[in-house]
Order: C-alpha cells, then structure tokens, then sequence
C-alpha cells in the first residue's frame, strides 16, 4: 500500500500513542488499580481492513483520537495500535472507549467498552467503576452496522482453535476409512518410512486405480506427502500429520 500524507500522519500519531501509552499507565497506577488487558467480553470484530482506512472512518465519524486513555493489550501480548473515544459532549457522564490491534497489513481487531468519561470523572476512570463491556461492544457493533462496515465476530484465539478443528476433523475423517487406516500403518512401519505406491496394491488387496484414489485423499487431507521418483511415486507420512494439527490446537487454547 503506497504511503499517503493521511498513512504517514497515522503512523507518527500510533507511535506517539505507544510512547506515552506505558507511561500513562504507570500514572494510572498511583489511583486505582487499572486493568490494562482487553476482555473477550468487550470483543467487537475484526474488519477485514487495513487500520488506517478504519481510522479514517473513525475520524470521518463521531470518535476522536484519545491518546491519553488507558494502553491495552490483548491476551497474546499485542499492544494496542490504536485507542478512540466517542462522547456525547466533551464533558458528557460516559464515553465509548474503542481499541483497536493491526492484526495484519488488512485487517484489525476492535475492541470497545462503555466507562466513565476520563475528562469528567478522571478518579472513577482510574479505578474503572463500573465499566460496561458487553455494552460497549454491541455499541461498536451497531456503528459498524450502521456505516456497511463488515467484520467477523470470532476473535484471532477462536479463529484459530476453529481452523485447527477443523483440519483435524478432515484429517481424522481421510484416516476413518479402513483401507486408508491400513495404508497410514504400512507407512509407519515401513523401513525408512517410505512406500512406493505400487507396493499398496498387495497389502491393502486394492487394485492400483483403487490405491492411487485412497493416496489423493490422504495427500489433500495432509496425512501424507509423495515424491516422484522416476515412474513411480513414494509416500510417506507427513510431518505435520494429525500430531501436527494436535499442536496447533494446544497452542491455540492455551
């Protein structure tokens, strides 16, 4: 994406924000007790955009920049990349606080929670008194609604877990078939961990049609992978098989 004035200006104001924000929350700190981690409770969506075009459409909007609020961070560790206020008025009893995490080059994770207006009652804003995070991201929600803004309501950990499940369910699904449960124990027997895909036929009692079929399915599921060697193609048990996917899942929920 070519840097514009407008790409190059949001970026001098995120880096001025993550300078200040630690800052910030050591002050915070002397008053209350802050929360500094965002909840899946005040979870909004990801839009699949680039944060600085959701920017501008917060600042074509009712929001403003709050570089003085709280710096946030999301379970992994993220900081945040981006924190915007929308208030009734400047001295209004409440404020919708959004935060929003560049998850990527095209898109960001927004975060938002309803609390007290920090210019109003700067001491309940420190302690966090009564902060509303079901109903601040459903607030979010509607705006989003309102302007034709898309998004996906599964944070980054739930799209992760849900794509780990999923390729363990095809994979167990390719490996549930009796021949193709047999062909995986001949590879995980086999001396060196290889087999020519001719060598199937005999053991699995499958004609060669037959074989290569059951191999397709095992290769697509990413049970197993083959090299062409001549006119034949070995097999052998992929090293991101199903222990793979198991990974992927434990480091997902953890």
């Amino acid at each position: 994406m070519a840097m514009t004035a407008t790409s190059v200006r949001a970026s001098a104001l995120r880096r001025l924000r993550q300078q200040l924000g630690p800052w910030i929350n050591r002050a915070v700190a002397t008053v209350g007790q802050p929360t500094t981690r965002v909840y899946p409770a005040g979870y909004v969506g990801t839009v699949q955009r680039p944060i600085v075009e959701l920017e501008r459409e917060l600042r074509d909007g009712p929001f403003t920049w709050d570089p003085l609020s709280m710096y946030h961070y999301t379970r992994e560790g993220n900081d945040t990349d981006g924190s915007w206020a929308f208030r009734s008025s400047w001295l209004g009893d409440r404020q919708l606080h959004v935060v929003l995490f560049a998850t990527g080059s095209e898109s960001t994770e927004v975060y938002a929670h309803d609390e007290f207006n920090w210019l109003r009652h700067p001491t309940k804003h420190a302690r966090e008194v009564d902060i509303r995070r079901e109903a601040g991201s459903a607030e979010m929600r509607r705006w989003l609604d309102e302007q034709g803004i898309e998004y996906d309501r599964d944070s980054l950990p739930v799209r992760k877990v849900k794509h780990a499940t999923e390729r363990l369910r095809d994979r167990l699904a390719a490996a549930a078939d009796p021949t193709r449960l047999q062909m995986l124990s001949i590879l995980a027997e086999a001396p060196g961990g290889e087999v020519c895909a001719c060598d199937f036929v005999g053991p699995v009692e499958r004609s060669q049609p037959t074989v290569s079929h059951h191999l397709k399915v095992l290769t697509e599921a990413g049970l197993v992978e083959g090299e062409r060697r001549g006119r034949w193609i070995w097999y052998r048990l992929a090293a991101d098989g199903i222990d793979g996917v198991l990974r992927s899942l434990d480091a997902a929920v953890r």
